[in-house]
């Protein structure tokens, strides 16, 4: 995709979306188990998705969102309001940008219309392992979600 994790990402206000496909795990995802937390914060750069290792359904943005055949993720809405939130503004300004059905979005990510994934305790660790496991194909993070982990921890 161009201008992809370069920074020439598409805004809508103050929410940029790049897409990225990180280099690789830290430790290779395993079916049935959870990732281990080794994410630090870095500057805010948006919303990126994360997709399957090969991305075997050819998810290239939003649009594919649509497709009955791809399974998204969405943190869990009750529980994680506020990243469920962000990532379901940036999807349907971004799909509204695009000319896209904003209302059968809107649908699919309420669980009203098709297939979708919503995790149940900590999103940023159930996306990638539901994405491992097959259930979903596609999941929106924050950016910084997306990178691989730094290989050394700041001094305190």
């Amino acid at each position: 995709m161009p201008g992809a994790g370069d920074g020439n990402g598409i805004g809508a206000g103050r929410i940029r979306l790049n897409a990225v496909m990180p280099p690789a795990a830290p430790r290779p995802l395993v079916a049935g188990e959870f990732a281990p937390s080794r994410i630090f914060p870095r500057r805010g750069c948006g919303n990126a998705y994360l997709v399957r290792v090969g991305n075997p359904k050819g998810t290239r943005g939003v649009a594919d969102l649509l497709r009955p055949d791809v399974v998204p993720f969405m943190s869990n809405p009750g529980t994680e309001a506020a990243s469920c939130g962000v990532y379901r503004e940036t999807i349907l300004a971004t799909a509204g940008m695009r000319g896209l059905d904003v209302e059968a979005l809107e649908r699919r990510l309420s669980g009203r219309g098709g297939d979708i994934v919503f995790g149940r305790r900590i999103h940023y660790r159930e996306a990638p392992q539901a994405l491992a496991d097959g259930e979903a194909d596609v999941a929106m993070v924050y950016y910084h979600l997306a990178l691989p982990p730094p290989t050394k921890q700041p001094a305190p």
